[in-house]
């Protein structure tokens, strides 16, 4: 009997940009027209357990295209 073992990584990433003293930039940001605003209470740390969420890349919303 062989025993085989599966590892997984979940990985989430953000950026964030000062662009003035009273300005700051994140990204991804949602798609233009969504009324959904930066809150570092909701957004600033990644839930692994969830895929595509605001404010966040993960393997779902920024997935490596096959045919390139």
């Amino acid at each position: 009997m062989e025993l085989k073992t599966l590892y997984a990584a979940a990985v989430r990433a953000q950026w964030h940009s000062r662009w003035s003293d009273d300005e700051t930039r994140y990204f991804p940001a949602p798609e233009l027209g969504e009324a959904l605003s930066y809150s570092p209470d909701d957004h600033s740390q990644p839930n692994f357990g969830e895929e595509i969420q605001p404010f966040w890349a993960d393997e779902q919303t920024h997935r490596i295209k096959e045919d390139a």
